[in-house]
């Protein structure tokens, strides 16, 4: 397997391997170090944990509510 993707937990490592061989062959070599990196960001688990996130981004760019006149 190529070094970019030894980060990467695959489930199925022999299936990922030919799955990476090919798109060797159909993608620009300077595509595959991006895809490397693409391929070890991990997908939020669940919808609390998505409902969690935006909460907390939500929480951070709130403005304080502006005094009543």
């Amino acid at each position: 397997m190529r070094p970019e993707f030894s980060a990467v937990s695959f489930l199925d490592s022999v299936r990922a391997e030919a799955n990476l061989a090919r798109m060797e062959r159909l993608l620009a070599p300077s595509l595959m170090a991006p895809l490397a990196s693409l391929a070890t960001v991990r997908p939020l688990e669940s919808r609390a944990e998505l409902d969690r996130e935006n909460q907390q981004q939500m929480s951070v760019t709130r403005r304080p509510p502006r005094p009543s006149r």
